[in-house]
């Protein structure tokens, strides 16, 4: 009895260890975290649908982990761009340009960006605004 014991205390330090390890690997308050949603801006008309400049920047003192961008419709948030990335990186800038003419003149779309502060995508930080192809 008291050998299994002493293995069972060894399995649950060890056990608790790695848990320990793999929870604080990616895990941050979001704090540290802002996300500038720098083009297209609030409320704005694109100039022209078939190339629609995307850029938004990440910046983290700590680090960031997942980010994601996201173009969809504002009317039923069906996705019309996505974009996602794994990084540890402090800044990270997504540009992209975007082909939006297939959608008809005056379509509101929402720009939305996440990056998540932990490993398991529990915790994240978004930003999000609207904007309109011509």
């Amino acid at each position: 009895m008291t050998h299994f014991s002493s293995l069972g205390k060894i399995f649950a330090a060890f056990f608790l260890t790695a848990a320990s390890f793999l929870a604080s690997s990616c895990s941050r308050d979001n704090a540290g975290i802002e996300i500038r949603l720098v083009s297209p801006t609030s409320g704005q008309v694109v100039a022209n649908a078939t190339a629609v400049p995307l850029n938004v920047e990440f910046l983290s003192s700590d680090g960031l982990h997942d980010i994601e961008v996201r173009v969809v419709l504002a009317a039923d948030n069906d996705t019309a761009y996505l974009f996602e990335q794994h990084t540890h990186q402090q800044n990270y800038t997504h540009t992209h340009l975007l082909d939006l003419s297939t959608y008809t003149a005056g379509t509101e779309f929402s720009l939305v960006a996440d990056a998540y502060l932990d490993e398991f995508g529990t915790d994240k930080v978004t930003r999000e605004h609207r904007f309109f192809i011509p």
